[in-house]
């Protein structure tokens, strides 16, 4: 009598159905880290559009400041505002002199004004302050 050979070559479907399993589970994580890449990329490319968006501000505040303070008429409080072309973001600048109930404004009262940088990104909201130092305009420094 000759003995019986199993010649079925292949996968049971127990394999089969792991390495599905082992599968799904690797390109569902390769495919949340990939959303998660894009995600951060896009929000430093909005972040980086809205820091050249307040430069721009405070180069226009500064030329405005220093337009008004050769006129002799600078304000006590001054504002700008953007809004970025292709972005969704926002940028408010404002510009105030210190106020009289400081422990500053003997000193400074006429060359340092507080800027306040308000910015708006997907509905959230972040605030900057900073002082700025304006000299006072003479005729004799032209």
């Amino acid at each position: 009598m000759i003995p019986f050979k199993n010649y079925n070559t292949g996968f049971s479907i127990i394999e089969v159905m792991f390495a599905l399993a082992l599968l799904t589970i690797s390109g569902t994580s390769l495919f949340m880290m990939q959303a998660t890449i894009f995600h951060n990329v896009f929000q430093a490319h909005s972040k980086f559009i809205g820091a050249l968006y307040k430069k721009k501000l405070q180069q226009d505040l500064s030329l405005k400041l220093f337009q008004l303070q050769q006129q002799k008429e600078v304000p006590a409080n001054l504002s700008l505002k953007t809004k970025a072309q292709h972005s969704p973001i926002t940028t408010t600048l404002s510009l105030q002199k210190i106020s009289d109930k400081s422990a500053l404004f003997k000193k400074f009262s006429e060359t340092v004004y507080v800027a306040q940088q308000s910015t708006i990104f997907d509905s959230k909201q972040d605030k900057a302050l900073e002082f700025i130092f304006i000299p006072p305009y003479n005729e004799e420094n032209k």
